[in-house]
């Protein structure tokens, strides 16, 4: 059963897809939407019927396979392609679509692959900038609607969260940490990583790291060391713009730790 949350979520991202096709008006490409939305507007009228505890109607379930299966392309539940790029890997569905020019519904399936991937890791500061930048990609794809754009942007970011997956897989937990702090600073303030010196931050990590109790009071003291590291290298850098970097860094490492811990 969909938790209420998950439920809102749904909701939420159903009606805000039913209102971007609106504002598609009169474009030349709506009509390869329109199947697709019908079904969305569909779903989304029984599910607020179900809020509203209205009864549904008995044929409700057959009534929904037939729509799905006259409106989109999937002609067969039960024996759907293995080309469909949403059931690959995200390093398969890179090396798909890395290299050559991709159709509409390729990069739809691509964008939902890195979206979904990121998505689930959102307490990743590194992460949530890619998927913070997937929804800016997406909004801009509506109102101008450039598909070469759209493709080019999302194959730079599909190639930053590889690139990044690979950098810190089999790392141990405080090598991790401080890898995607640095690597965070660094995109931020676009600087160069490996010039950072986060002397003052690693030895509190160190120290918290090794505690069996995390206090309430650890992540204000790694928010301090680092942004002591950060004023003492980036003398012209914003000073609300720091605090706010390492505000987020410090909520990212005592998770990080804590997870750890379990």
């Amino acid at each position: 059963m969909v938790l209420y949350w998950d439920q809102v979520d749904i909701m939420r991202e159903m009606h805000e897809i039913i209102e971007e096709f609106k504002a598609l008006g009169s474009h030349k490409d709506r009509i390869i939407y329109e199947d697709d939305v019908e079904l969305i507007q569909f779903i989304y009228d029984i599910m607020l019927k179900l809020i509203k505890k209205e009864s549904l109607p008995r044929e409700f379930w057959d009534q929904l396979v037939d729509l799905v299966q006259n409106k989109t392309e999937v002609t067969n539940f039960s024996s759907i392609s293995n080309y469909i790029i949403g059931k690959q890997t995200l390093e398969q569905a890179f090396e798909k679509i890395k290299s050559r020019s991709l159709s509409l519904d390729e990069v739809a399936d691509a964008f939902g692959v890195l979206r979904t991937f990121v998505s689930d890791e959102l307490a990743n500061p590194l992460y949530r900038a890619i998927y913070e930048r997937l929804e800016e990609v997406r909004k801009e794809w509506v109102s101008r609607h450039n598909d070469k754009e759209l493709e080019e942007e999302l194959k730079d970011l599909f190639g930053k969260a590889i690139e990044y997956k690979k950098e810190t897989e089999g790392l141990a937990p405080q090598e991790y940490i401080t890898r995607t702090v640095a690597k965070t600073i660094a995109e931020n303030l676009k600087i160069n990583n490996n010039n950072l010196d986060l002397k003052n931050f690693k030895a509190k990590l160190q120290a918290i790291a090794g505690k069996m109790i995390i206090a309430q009071n650890e992540k204000k003291e790694i928010r301090t060391e680092l942004l002591k590291d950060l004023l003492k290298q980036i003398k012209n850098a914003d000073r609300r713009k720091l605090n706010e970097l390492a505000e987020k860094i410090s909520v990212f490492v005592i998770n990080e730790i804590r997870e750890d811990k379990h």
